[in-house]
């Protein structure tokens, strides 16, 4: 996905407004690479794997810190509902 946003965005010779938000697209994409790995180690108790991503993207903890209250009420929510896992 990464690539064909990449793509576009060399392409594409729109306005403005659709440059940027093509390239927010494309950061929220690169954050995700970055992100599922981590929360997989997290999850999966590697904590060394942790530690080194930590290491390598320190911004890592604070995008865990903002997505965590959502984390939260999602779960809460299934919980409550009694909602089977993936």
């Amino acid at each position: 996905m990464l690539k064909v946003l990449n793509a576009s965005q060399e392409v594409n010779s729109a306005a403005f407004a659709e440059l940027d938000a093509l390239k927010c697209e494309i950061e929220r994409v690169r954050s995700g690479i970055r992100y599922v790995p981590f929360m997989n180690s997290l999850s999966g108790l590697t904590w060394l794997m942790v530690l080194e991503m930590l290491r390598k993207h320190p911004v890592l903890l604070l995008e865990f810190i903002t997505r965590l209250p959502e984390n939260v009420a999602y779960r809460l929510h299934r919980w409550l509902h009694q909602a089977e896992g993936r």
